[in-house]
């Protein structure tokens, strides 16, 4: 969800309360007014009323309804005076349309000739559902229009005011670590995009000068193990190809050679791993995934034929992904040789290919539960640790997470499983 919508989501109910409020309060104030209105019509008519019969020759007004010009007035005669001033609300009955009138009626008395008299006059008033009616509808479509003009002015704001926010998201998303160039924002004259500015500049700066750092650090950790492991094999060679040397010293020979040979692999399984996490490899390629996995398991052929384990390929030959192609080179050696290292002999190795996602399955060359799936994907763990280091699947589970695959293992029916979904 965009910023804006969120704030415009957060605003909503706000904004909802408001015109609720407002539109309760202004029903009141109108049913205040109207009321106001209509008590001081009725005064009015009282005292043109009162002042009319005083003015009048009649000496009985008993009865009299057309006497005054006043709309609607009762009159009648009382014996003692009333001194009442009583105002209600009541309903008439109108025959015509057949509906009920609401009136509000003012009683009151007076005398006039020494006669006492009861006097009503009445005022017709407004139906205070129809105020509501017509004051919610009101509210309503203010408050659509309000929610419109609202969003529309949020767009333009996202479109403008934020400009500068995107230009610095496009640099920082596009911005590579190993380009060997330096990020530069521009001045955006926004106090706050412009502290973000100088932040992520000062933030990518310093990851750059770490990022260097490494790079150097692998490079000459390489270089200078390679050295002296090199001397420490070609001189083990020697002396294991010597006549003068007794059966324990030939052993101890060996034993350097093949502690030699793994410090060799760990150095570059490690520098492998590295070079991986800091997005070393650049440059991407189309890679036909039937055919690149036919090629690479022609490397393995003779090793294949003599453990006699068969092949099975199939599912689309026209599944293309694009990446590096050294990545992909280290990410399905790896998977291939797992399959094999770990099969057993007259074994299977299974491998589907749909357009999104490899599968490749193995038979299993040891009984159900001695494999410990958990512990597949830890660094340096081995289940046999005489014939590896343990950095293979750590290798594959490396290189997808940088390519943004998604890495399944599972063990079903004495069968591995590996799935990645591209």
């Amino acid at each position: 969800m965009r910023l804006m919508t969120t704030k415009l989501a957060w605003n909503l109910p706000i904004i909802m309360l408001v015109f609720l409020i407002s539109g309760i309060s202004f029903t009141k104030a109108i049913e205040y007014i109207l009321d106001l209105n209509v008590l001081k019509v009725l005064e009015i008519r009282k005292t043109a009323l009162i002042h009319e019969l005083q003015g009048s020759n009649d000496q009985d007004f008993s009865g009299n309804r057309h006497l005054s010009k006043i709309y609607d007035y009762d009159i009648h005669k009382v014996v003692s005076p009333y001194y009442g001033n009583v105002i209600k609300d009541t309903l008439v009955y109108n025959k015509p349309d057949n509906t009920y009138l609401q009136l509000k009626s003012l009683t009151f008395g007076t005398t006039i000739n020494g006669i006492n008299y009861k006097l009503t006059v009445r005022k017709s008033i407004v139906d205070y559902q129809e105020i509501i009616e017509v004051v919610t509808g009101i509210m309503i479509i203010m408050f659509v229009v309000l929610i419109l003009v609202l969003n529309g002015s949020f767009y333009m704001v996202s479109k403008i005011a934020w400009k500068p926010f995107y230009r610095t998201l496009d640099k920082v998303l596009s911005y590579r670590l190993n380009s060997g160039e330096e990020i530069h924002f521009e001045q955006s004259g926004i106090k706050e995009f412009d502290q973000l500015n100088e932040t992520l500049q000062a933030m990518t700066s310093m990851i750059r000068s770490e990022y260097r750092q490494l790079k150097d650090f692998t490079e000459h950790i390489s270089h200078e193990l390679q050295t002296p492991v090199t001397i420490i094999k070609a001189r083990t060679d020697i002396l294991l190809q010597s006549t003068s040397l007794n059966s324990d010293d030939l052993r101890t020979a060996a034993s350097i050679r093949q502690a030699a040979d793994r410090l060799a692999m760990m150095t570059e399984g490690l520098v492998t791993l590295t070079r991986i996490d800091s997005g070393w490899f650049i440059g991407k390629v189309s890679i036909e995934l039937s055919h690149a996995i036919k090629q690479k398991l022609s490397w393995y052929e003779e090793l294949i034929e003599l453990r006699q384990i068969e092949i099975s390929i199939s599912g689309s030959d026209k599944a293309v992904i694009e990446m590096n192609e050294r990545l992909w080179e280290m990410l399905i050696g790896n998977l291939l040789s797992n399959a094999i290292k770990h099969n057993k002999d007259g074994g299977f190795i299974d491998v589907v290919i749909r357009r999104n996602q490899l599968q490749i399955s193995n038979s299993m060359n040891r009984p159900a539960g001695e494999t410990n799936s958990t512990k597949l994907m830890e660094r340096y763990y081995s289940e046999n640790p005489q014939k590896g280091l343990g950095l293979g699947m750590s290798i594959i589970e490396s290189i997808c997470r940088t390519q943004g695959f998604e890495f399944y293992y599972e063990e079903v029916d004495q069968v591995h499983k590996v799935s990645i979904r591209f």
